[in-house]
């Protein structure tokens, strides 16, 4: 656990205080949800707790830095609860629109069934299970191969895609 003596804790809280309605404001803007704001307020404060040293030196004069320090945080905060969010709502509207893809290989043979063709087996697998709402280190894992090559061959495989898809 972090201890800040007094007088540190009473920068921090000037500092954090200072700029918790404006972040707020912002972040519920973003999102649109007064709770899930009020979390990613509470890991913005951890972020500020964990790097406060790194501010305190030059307090009060670096303080307009410290807030867009503070606004950058909380950007990331929100990019990430979107990513994850949004990768929620696009597994369920997955598993509405696309059939159960886990109940067994057959019903998964019946889907790669339908894919082109000239797809190597690997591409047709990674395609599948993109679809099915795995992130590429998820399919990485399941494939067995590293995070960069799967990055790598899925790239090649959205080149390959888009360029038939022209023609």
């Amino acid at each position: 656990m972090l201890a800040l003596r007094p007088e540190h804790e009473r920068i921090f809280r000037e500092i954090y205080e200072g700029n918790e309605k404006w972040l707020y404001q912002n972040i519920v803007r973003q999102i649109g949800d007064p709770s899930n704001t009020e979390d990613i307020l509470q890991e913005v404060a951890v972020a500020f707790l964990f790097h406060f040293n790194e501010f305190l030196p030059d307090y009060p004069d670096n303080a307009k830095q410290v807030g867009q320090w503070l606004l950058g945080v909380a950007q990331n905060k929100v990019k990430h609860y979107w990513r994850k969010h949004y990768r929620t709502l696009e597994m369920e509207a997955s598993a509405e629109l696309l059939p159960n893809l886990d109940t067994g290989k057959d019903e998964m043979a019946e889907v790669e069934f339908e894919l082109p063709v000239w797809l190597e087996p690997e591409e047709r697998r990674m395609l599948v299970l993109k679809c099915m709402g795995y992130n590429l280190k998820e399919i990485a894992d399941e494939m067995g191969i590293s995070h960069s090559t799967c990055r790598m061959r899925s790239s090649r495989l959205v080149k390959k895609l888009k360029k038939y898809l022209e023609k």
